[in-house]
């Protein structure tokens, strides 16, 4: 076996204490990692619950829309406020067909299911129809809303 050259051990040595160098001086990636964690840690938290405070729909809200990169916060709030009053007017539009958070049907729920592969939510958690809401829209079905249909004339989502 031959030995490694001069040049590639005083290489690796450098490269290695540099790399050293630059993690010693960046400690911010535990930062970085905790500040994903919390948010989608109380999003968790929130999901769980059986009944939702105003706070508590507007606070998924925000973090969903970091979450999916959605910009459109105001807007979910205000569909939530106008559908349900945040959840807490709890009666079904529609003749009893449109339930939850943002009024939505069930066969209009399957047909989301279907188009965003997401089984996993629960169309009776005020939570998942929030999340569910972002990817229906962030698809172009903003149309599914009557508020939407009457304040828009395309849609609002660009």
């Amino acid at each position: 076996m031959t030995q490694p050259s001069k040049r590639r051990v005083w290489v690796k040595t450098i490269f290695i204490t540099c790399f050293l160098l630059l993690v010693s001086l960046f400690p911010v990636w535990d930062k970085v990692s905790k500040s994903v964690e919390a948010p989608t840690t109380r999003l968790a938290d929130l999901g769980q619950q059986v009944h939702w405070s105003e706070e508590d729909i507007k606070e998924a809200i925000d973090i969903l829309c970091e979450v999916y990169d959605f910009p459109y916060p105001t807007l979910l709030n205000n569909l939530a406020q106008t559908e349900s009053k945040y959840g807490q007017d709890t009666r079904c539009g529609d003749n009893g067909k449109s339930c939850g958070l943002y009024q939505i049907r069930v066969s209009t729920w399957q047909f989301f299911v279907q188009i965003t592969g997401r089984i996993d939510l629960d169309y009776k958690n005020q939570i998942d129809q929030t999340e569910m809401t972002i990817l229906a829209l962030q698809k172009g079905y903003w149309y599914f809303w009557g508020p939407l249909t009457r304040q828009y004339r395309s849609n609002p989502i660009k």
